[in-house]
């Protein structure tokens, strides 16, 4: 076990630990302090050497990341993206643009698991379309989770409208639409387990 700042982490091999970064707690990792590391190629197990690097001294860019933070901190969690890439650009003293604004809310999970594309946890871009469910759904669902995960703020009345009856403001759609069979046995036959005792005969519901 390593116990950094009360995150208890188990490592069995590099398998949990692909970044930089601790998954559960934010914490920066060295790799040499991982258990049982091994090679994503080809399982060997890592070795160590002596080389030359260049090391970020993030105590001494302090002042311009607080500026920063200052002026443009929200609710955040990634670590990588509010410390790391701006103490980066900061570090060199030249005009590179900074982000002005970091939207975000929690990590995007995927069945109670964190998105990873480099472990195959999620759906992405190429299988979304594959799915058959419009996007306009998977925007409304996004929108109404972040609200329902945000915290509760007053709203002023500067935000408040009236809309008069009849609008033409966008056009409804459904958020749920009747599944027929045929489009059932195609869900069926792109994303059902191999583990079923009789795939030819078993019908989606």
């Amino acid at each position: 076990y390593r116990d950094i700042t009360n995150c208890l982490i188990r490592y069995y091999d590099s398998w949990d630990a692909l970044g930089d970064q601790c998954d559960y707690c934010g914490q920066l990792l060295n790799s040499v302090e991982l258990i049982n590391p091994q090679c994503k190629t080809d399982n060997s197990t890592p070795i160590t050497r002596k080389s030359n690097h260049m090391f970020l001294d993030l105590s001494k860019l302090q002042p311009k990341v607080e500026n920063w933070i200052e002026k443009t901190s929200i609710e955040e969690n990634v670590p990588f993206h509010t410390i790391m890439f701006p103490c980066s650009l900061l570090g060199i003293d030249e005009e590179w643009t900074l982000l002005h604004h970091i939207r975000t809310a929690e990590y995007l999970n995927y069945e109670n698991t964190k998105f990873s594309k480099s472990r195959n946890v999620g759906v992405f871009g190429d299988d979304a379309k594959d799915i058959g469910i419009p996007s306009t759904y998977a925007s409304v669902t996004e929108s109404i989770v972040r609200q329902l995960n945000a915290p509760l703020r007053n709203i002023p009345d500067s935000f408040t409208m009236d809309i008069e009856a009849d609008h033409q403001i966008g056009k409804a759609e459904y958020l749920f639409k009747r599944i027929d069979e045929k489009m059932a046995e195609g869900f069926s036959k792109k994303f059902a387990g191999e583990s079923r005792d009789d795939k030819k005969t078993t019908k989606s519901v």
